[in-house]
């Protein structure tokens, strides 16, 4: 019937409205997204993180607000001045408070949770640095023993117990990195082996590959650790 006719025309452009409205707000948050992702991401300190958080969250309760609000008075005008305002009144009820309500509330609770995975994201990577940065310590201070106690026997080891010791040594490390179900305090094995490399080089130069027991291409501790770079290193 025409009156059928009438009501689906007039609801699918209500529907087709709201959804370019709803997408207007989509674009707004996009870009506050990422305003937000840069803000909290370059904090500097744990405090820092959370007071930028919180910030970002505020300002993004305000955009929402804001656009709450100028939406309101949007759809009032598209209800009350559309040719076919009688048909919409209907749905008016169900999209101008309540669509729009949940619209709003479900960017807010997205924003909220947003802020909060950024913040405890920057926390844990904080807490990763330091704990790296303690083991990173306790590496370059577990090679040079090993260099040290190495040099104080007074005699060149052999390739085949060089390697042994040092390969005694990395399964302990690993041990240390890896054990008993906690979390890597490294992405992957790569990364601890690249870790190692960095301080063997601090240590021996360009003979540091001879502790690396994924690199065979070996030579005498000795020869390296008669430099005297060891002491210049931790010194």
């Amino acid at each position: 019937s025409f009156k059928n006719t009438l009501e689906v025309t007039a609801y699918n452009e209500l529907d087709a409205k709201f959804s370019a409205w709803s997408w207007e707000l989509h674009r707004k948050m996009v870009k506050w997204n990422h305003t937000t992702t840069n803000v909290v991401s370059n904090c500097s300190s744990a405090a820092s993180a959370i007071e930028k958080a919180t910030e970002c969250f505020m300002k993004g309760d305000k955009i929402l607000n804001e656009t709450h609000t100028a939406l309101q008075e949007r759809m009032k005008d598209f209800f009350d001045t559309h040719d076919h305002s009688e048909t919409l009144q209907q749905w008016r009820g169900r999209y101008q408070e309540i669509k729009l309500q949940e619209l709003i509330q479900d960017s807010r609770t997205e924003a909220r949770r947003y802020c909060e995975f950024l913040k405890l994201n920057q926390l844990d990577q904080f807490q990763l640095e330091k704990v790296k940065k303690t083991h990173r310590q306790q590496l370059l201070d577990n090679i040079t023993k090993l260099v040290e106690k190495s040099k104080s026997t007074g005699k060149e080891l052999s390739l085949r117990d060089l390697e042994t010791k040092f390969d005694e040594q990395w399964d302990l490390w690993m041990k240390q990195f890896h054990g008993n179900n906690r979390t890597s305090l490294y992405a992957s094995s790569e990364e601890i082996e690249a870790t190692v490399n960095d301080l063997l080089h601090k240590l021996c130069g360009r003979d540091s590959h001879i502790l690396n027991p994924k690199l065979k291409g070996v030579s005498s501790l000795q020869q390296w650790g008669r430099r005297g770079e060891i002491e210049a290193t931790v010194n």
